[in-house]
């Protein structure tokens, strides 16, 4: 059965993380583009791989994070346009999976005011409430504006389960890399890839990954993949989830002890 991508075009910006999990198709598309997330981790088994079922028979896959035993973060775009159930993957890569936890149509959660049609603060941010828990440790996020607001210029670590390449084809394996902030929004922040010397961007399959950034002590998710440019090359835009604590403290007080 052939896997569709979903992506949807926003100015020079496109939705990282609808891709279609690989396959042994050849393409040359990218051959000589900026490499994403170069580097396979098993460092972060809190940042999971997502593979998303939809009414047409496709699957695609996206990235998210345990922020509690039950609830994933991940971009909004990942869980509308059809979806129908998802299976969350702990793991390098499905193949050596450590362990996984579905979700059911019914506990897909976009925020409210997401909208893909506007050109920024599009609110691309979404939890999943799994059926089952997982044994991983959560992440932290920020909660703290001025903390956020501080972090121009700064070095991120970013993970996702996302092509190296456009159009290469190898999703779903774990991958980490470094970018810099290059600037902070109200609701949302920018990943500078092109130009740095920790050149790590976003591709397809990397939508719902995080941003991570050392805060006390710990790394803590700043952001959330929501887009980056169609050559996977220039840089990201992460959705703050810092701009977003009522509608995640919200999914997680209705799902205590989750």
């Amino acid at each position: 059965m052939k896997h569709i991508a979903r992506c949807t075009l926003a100015l020079a910006f496109v939705s990282a993380a609808c891709a279609a999990p690989a396959t042994d198709e050849a393409t040359a598309a990218g051959s000589d583009e900026l490499s994403s997330f170069a580097v396979p981790t098993l460092a972060h088994p809190a940042v999971v791989g997502i593979l998303h079922s939809h009414t047409d028979g496709s699957t695609t896959i996206c990235t998210g994070e345990v922020i509690a035993p039950r609830v994933v973060l991940t971009a909004a775009h990942c869980v509308v346009d059809g979806v129908i159930s998802s299976t969350v993957f702990v793991g390098m890569t499905w193949e050596l999976r450590r362990e996984t936890a579905s979700v059911s149509s019914q506990n897909h959660f976009a925020h409210p005011q997401y909208n893909a049609a506007v050109a920024s603060d599009r609110h691309d941010i979404a939890a999943l409430v799994l059926d089952t828990a997982l044994s991983v440790t959560p992440l932290p996020f920020l909660r703290d504006p001025s903390i956020t607001d501080a972090l121009k210029g700064q070095e991120a670590t970013l993970v996702g389960y996302g092509d190296t390449q456009r159009g290469k084809g190898d999703n779903g394996t774990a991958r980490v890399g470094k970018a810099l902030i290059a600037q902070v929004a109200t609701t949302e922040v920018y990943i500078e890839s092109k130009g740095s010397p920790l050149a790590a961007g976003a591709c397809g399959g990397d939508s719902g990954g995080p941003a991570l950034v050392l805060s006390g002590g710990a790394l803590s998710i700043v952001g959330v993949e929501s887009r980056g440019d169609a050559a996977c090359a220039i840089g990201t835009i992460k959705t703050r989830v810092d701009a977003h604590l009522p509608f995640i403290d919200g999914i997680l007080a209705a799902n205590p002890g989750r």
